[in-house]
Parts: structure tokens; sequence; C-alpha cells
């Protein structure tokens, strides 16, 4: 994290988790002093992120780590957290004109908010009945949505949460949710035109 000098510094009591590609292994660990962690895994490719936890003053800066350990300890690794001291609530609700499949409540994703205007990751977390809460930094523009796992057929359309007027540390936005009623058909092409396989 950065202090109010602009230093960079440790940030101890973070969870650090790392998540093995298709769900084959998960570790987590808490930092200790100045922020240093050791996470004991197996080979392979991992995903790290720090996950300050609720009610904590600071959020993951950034999307996760990839990390490929061999046999030998990998070192070296930064994780960056923000301090958080605003707060995003999204509910989502059927968009209108959409014929209601089931409870809003029965769906399940990630919601995520992208800091503006650069569209990188400010924070996320899992959905829980239909709504979710994102600790972020006050004094910024985010973008808010909503990612689905590959195979269900909805769509959310992204709200703009503004905590940059003065005093404005909490906003609540409102995700419409469609139902996929269409495709996108394509190809892939090299450069000379011709068509990959």
């Amino acid at each position: 994290a950065t202090d109010s000098n602009g230093e960079t510094v440790g940030v101890e009591n973070i969870e650090v988790s790392a998540f093995k590609e298709g769900g084959l292994g998960f570790a987590r660990t808490t930092s200790s002093t100045g922020g240093v962690f050791t996470l004991p895994v197996g080979g392979g490719e991992w995903r790290l992120q720090a996950r300050p936890g609720k009610g904590s003053k600071y959020t993951p800066k950034g999307r996760p780590v990839e990390v490929e350990v061999g046999n030998d300890a990998v070192s070296g690794i930064t994780l960056v957290v923000q301090a958080a001291d605003g707060e995003i609530t999204a509910q989502l609700a059927w968009a209108q004109g959409v014929t209601p499949p089931f409870a809003i409540s029965n769906l399940f994703g990630f919601g995520i908010a992208l800091e503006q205007p650069s569209n990188s990751l400010a924070a996320g977390t899992p959905m829980e009945r239909g709504a979710f809460k994102l600790r972020v930094a006050s004094g910024k523009k985010y973008t808010v949505s909503v990612d689905f796992p590959p195979g269900l057929s909805f769509g959310a359309t992204p709200q703009t949460a503004d905590l940059t007027a003065v005093g404005v540390t909490t906003k609540t936005v409102t995700i419409p949710i469609s139902v996929a009623n269409a495709n996108i058909i394509g190809e892939f092409k090299d450069s000379a035109g011709t068509r990959v396989q």
C-alpha cells in the first residue's frame, strides 16, 4: 500500500489466496509484519490475490498475479492493496421488458468495479443473493458490473458509481440483467486471410 507520504509500505494482516487453474489447488495465508507472506504450494500455474476481508480499510488493486511454480521457491511477488474508504452497493434487477425466468436472488457470479478512465480492476467479490458490496477508494469514478460463469445466458448492463464529489464515500447502483437471446458467430483468420482451424 502507499502511505500519506507516497511511500510504499508493507501491510500486515491481509489474507493472501492462491488458486490453481481449474480448481485443482487452493492455499491461503495472512501477511505478517512488513507485509511478508509465505504460501506452501505444489508446482504449476497459480493465481495470487490479496483478500483483505470484510471490514478491512484496504482493497486489492489490479488483477490476480499469475505465478509459475517449479521445484524451487518463487520470491519477489508483490500484491498491491489500496486504501478503501468508499463502498459501492450493487443490487441486480431484471431489465425492463424481461420476463423473469426465476428470482434474481438465484443468480450467481462475480461483482466487479473498474476504475475509470483506466478500466483497471479496482475491486471484485462473489455475488450473494443477487447483490454485492465492494470496498473501493473514494474520490474516483467506477464502472460496476457482474461477470457470469461461462454457460449462463445472462448479460449485465454496467452502471457508473461516481465517488468524486467531496464527502461522497458510498454509492448504490442497480444493475439491469437481461436474458441472452442472440448469438455472435465469427471465425479466426491469420494475417493472409486464411481461416485458422
